[in-house]
């Protein structure tokens, strides 16, 4: 897990639980692959890569081995934490004339990286990536991401309305489902682990056509 997306309110006024989205090693490589692609293009080849604390951090090292420069953690954390950022680090590398990219998990509100691009100008040394850009951010001009969500767009869905399949079949029972064949329906298969008993499931309860 990258970190968690919270989710306050849908459009429809509904307080929302806090949901989580869970990166597999798959997911985050080939960001790293869509990230490096763009800096290519782009012809930025950054002298070390600056890792958000603490969502930065994986994608930050990850950078780091593949690109083989160092890396270094910002402590930027805003919403988390009263005390001043340490920009310690990045002023060092800025003083140096180095290249850097800044990375995050997320492109979230953007009051990080707006608050680095306002400290540090706009200067084509300092860019910025994150795996994943939340289109209603606040901070537009991300440089390099992968994959873009808009959060005012995500609803949790009623466990009633839409049970789960702990919730429908029970922890460890089958239950013969009493549905009407004319029309079509939507089960979650999950709460049980491999395909064959996956299968299983749905032939004793009657939803296996195959």
């Amino acid at each position: 897990m990258l970190r968690r997306l919270r989710v306050k309110k849908s459009r429809r006024g509904e307080l929302l639980m806090d949901n989580k989205v869970y990166f597999t090693m798959i997911q985050i490589r080939n960001a790293m692959d869509k990230i490096c692609e763009q800096m290519g293009k782009d012809g930025f080849e950054p002298d070390v890569v600056m890792g958000i604390n603490r969502g930065g951090c994986i994608p930050g090292v990850y950078m780091s081995h593949r690109l083989h420069i160092p890396h270094e953690v910002l402590d930027v954390r805003l919403r988390d934490h009263k005390a001043k950022p340490d920009m310690r680090n990045l002023e060092k590398a800025y003083a140096f004339q180095k290249k850097i990219l800044i990375i995050d998990d997320i492109n979230d509100s953007g009051n990080t990286f707006k608050y680095i691009r306002e400290n540090f100008g706009g200067e084509d040394r300092v860019k910025t990536a994150a795996l994943i850009h939340n289109t209603p951010s606040k901070f537009d001009t991300l440089d390099y991401w992968c994959y873009n969500i808009n959060k005012e767009d995500v609803y949790i869905l009623s466990v009633e309305e839409f049970p789960n399949g702990l919730v429908w079949w029970g922890k460890d029972t089958i239950k013969p489902l009493d549905f009407d064949r004319r029309n079509s329906y939507l089960v979650h298969n999950n709460w049980i682990v491999g395909l064959d008993n996956k299968v299983k499931r749905f032939k004793e309860s009657g939803l296996w056509f195959i």
